[in-house]
């Protein structure tokens, strides 16, 4: 059985044991925008452009991911929380829509008199945590800019009152063993899964959502790099098989994105 598989599981085991919540407590999902759910390429001048102009689309299965998730339990808020400008809002609000996003709370920075993305962010989850004592918190993002350095802050000061960090793995860079990474809606499922925090039919709402998506770019977007590990494995033999059947996917787009890098 492979690693990735078990540390969840005992990450559970372990805080069931020591009783880390005792008291009832609401659930807080906070997620980023772009390179997270919306296909942005937010490092390339290029990709930046295009967020200005036009809509742009969403990573298949992250709006099934998120209705799931918003709907696990009777006390779950979902916040989206990005580094974006406060004049985007009216953009932002119609994607979230049009993809189908389930409904939340949306921060953006002012346009004047704003800190740094990286300060921005820290100072807005900590906010988040403080005004809401009782509450736990998921934290989901990216790793191409600030996500992974303010989460891993907010968790330094507040490591009981988060859950999990999971950060979609864009650029491929190396994760502390407290972060999840992940290359599509599915691995996030799973882990959920291996939490208690989902079942097995949203695992389904998700697979069949991403298995069943027909755009490259919305599986594996060119400039997010091929999955270093395989799809997390599971005892269930169902699935296993959606594991396998994306696992198949993504070698092959890989191997052809591999085979044009020859040829140049």
């Amino acid at each position: 059985m492979r690693k990735g598989f078990l540390r969840p599981l005992l990450v559970v085991l372990i805080f069931g044991i020591l009783g880390a919540k005792t008291t009832t407590a609401g659930t807080r999902i906070v997620s980023d925008i772009d390179d997270t759910i919306k296909l942005s390429n937010v490092r390339n001048i290029g990709g930046i452009a295009w967020y200005f102009l036009f809509e742009n689309e969403s990573f298949v299965g992250m709006s099934e991911l998120y209705q799931e998730m918003a709907t696990a339990a009777s006390d779950v808020h979902l916040h989206y929380l990005s580094g974006g400008y406060e004049p985007f809002r009216n953009k932002l609000n119609r994607f979230l829509s049009k993809e189908n996003f389930p409904a939340g709370t949306l921060t953006l920075r002012p346009l004047v008199a704003t800190p740094d993305t990286l300060s921005y962010k820290i100072a807005q989850l900590r906010e988040m945590l403080v005004s809401n004592p009782d509450d736990d918190f998921i934290l989901i993002g990216d790793d191409t800019e600030h996500d992974f350095t303010a989460y891993s802050q907010i968790y330094s000061e507040f490591p009981h009152r988060i859950l999990s960090i999971y950060i979609r793995s864009v650029q491929g860079l190396r994760m502390l063993p407290a972060i999840y990474r992940y290359s599509t809606a599915l691995d996030v499922a799973h882990y959920e899964l291996n939490f208690f925090r989902l079942r097995k039919e949203s695992i389904r709402h998700v697979a069949q959502s991403v298995l069943a998506e027909k755009k490259i770019s919305k599986l594996l977007p060119s400039f997010q790099s091929c999955p270093p590990i395989r799809p997390l494995e599971s005892s269930d033999p169902e699935i296993s098989e959606w594991n396998r059947q994306l696992q198949v996917r993504l070698e092959k787009i890989c191997s052809k994105r591999k085979a044009l890098i020859t040829r140049r």
